[in-house]
C-alpha cells in the first residue's frame, strides 16, 4: 500500500554525497547517507590520498559514523579515513590485503576494528592515534606491521600479534600508555 511504501521511504537515508574513489578513477566508488553511513563498493584498489589529495569525502568527514567496504575492493588506500573523528565502526570484507599509510589516522572513536584473514599488509601510521582502539588481532596472514602503526593509542589495552608477522616497524607501540 502507499502508506506502507512511506512509512518505509521514512526511514530510508538519502545519499548526501558520491564520486569515484578508485586508484583507476570510476573502478571503486563511494556513497555517503544521511545516517553517517559511507559505503565503498567496484572491483579493485581504492585511491591513495595524502595532506595535499585529501581523500573525496574529507569535507564531510565529522559526518561519518560507520564504513562499509564492500566486497571486490582490495585495498584501504592512504589516508583514505584519517580525521574522520566520529567513525565507530568499519566493515572490512576478505577481498581487501593492505591497509594502507595513515589509513585511520585520528580516527579517535574508533572503539575496535576485525582486520580479515586476507590482508598481508599493515602500512606506516594506520592506526596512530586511534585513541578509543581498546583491543585489536592481528590475522595470521599478515606478515608485517608498519612504523608507528599503533603510536598514541593510549586506550589499547590488548592485542594478538600471530607468528606470521616478521616484522615490526619503528615505534609501532609509542605513547601506548594502557
Amino acid at each position: 500500500s502507499l502508506a506502507a511504501l512511506l512509512a518505509v521511504s521514512a526511514f530510508a537515508a538519502d545519499i548526501v554525497d558520491s564520486g569515484n574513489c578508485g586508484k583507476n578513477g570510476d573502478n571503486v566508488t563511494y556513497t555517503l547517507d544521511s545516517d553517517g553511513l559511507l559505503t565503498i563498493s567496484g572491483e579493485g584498489e581504492m585511491g591513495d590520498y595524502s595532506y595535499s589529495n585529501r581523500a573525496p569525502w574529507y569535507d564531510r568527514c565529522e559526518e561519518i559514523k560507520k564504513v562499509a567496504i564492500l566486497d571486490g575492493v582490495t585495498s584501504i588506500g592512504n589516508s583514505a579515513f584519517s580525521y574522520c573523528s566520529n567513525l565507530t565502526s568499519i566493515e572490512i570484507p576478505n577481498s581487501v590485503m593492505s591497509i594502507g599509510d595513515s589509513a585511520f589516522t585520528s580516527c579517535s572513536s574508533l572503539t575496535s576494528i576485525e582486520i580479515p584473514n586476507s590482508v598481508t599488509n599493515i602500512g606506516d601510521y594506520a592506526f596512530e592515534s586511534c585513541s578509543s582502539l581498546t583491543s585489536i588481532k592481528i590475522p595470521s596472514s599478515v606478515t608485517s606491521i608498519g612504523n608507528r602503526v599503533f603510536s598514541f593509542c593510549s586506550s589499547l589495552t590488548n592485542i594478538e600479534i600471530p607468528n606470521s608477522v616478521t616484522s615490526i616497524g619503528d615505534y609501532a607501540f609509542e605513547s601506548c600508555s594502557s
